[in-house]
């Protein structure tokens, strides 16, 4: 019996580039997945607040970078 292979989602993708030890950048994402830059933010900002998810920025050489924390964020 063949087995399903799930197909990988653009959500997927981000999740995974935001997990990278470097992180991600929004021209990255948007490259990616073929987005203009305002719905890769938009994106983040609900990946953040749906799945509670602790999404963060950093400036490393002129550039914004996003990781992805480990452990969630506390709900308020």
């Amino acid at each position: 019996m063949p087995t399903k292979i799930k197909k990988q989602t653009k959500t997927d993708m981000i999740l995974a580039m935001l997990k990278e030890p470097k992180g991600t950048t929004i021209a990255k994402i948007a490259e990616v997945t073929g987005w203009k830059v305002h719905t890769v933010r938009g994106s983040l900002a609900n990946l953040k607040k749906s799945r509670n998810l602790d999404i963060t920025s950093k400036r490393i050489e002129n550039e914004r970078r996003y990781f992805l924390q480990e452990t969630p964020t506390e709900s308020k």
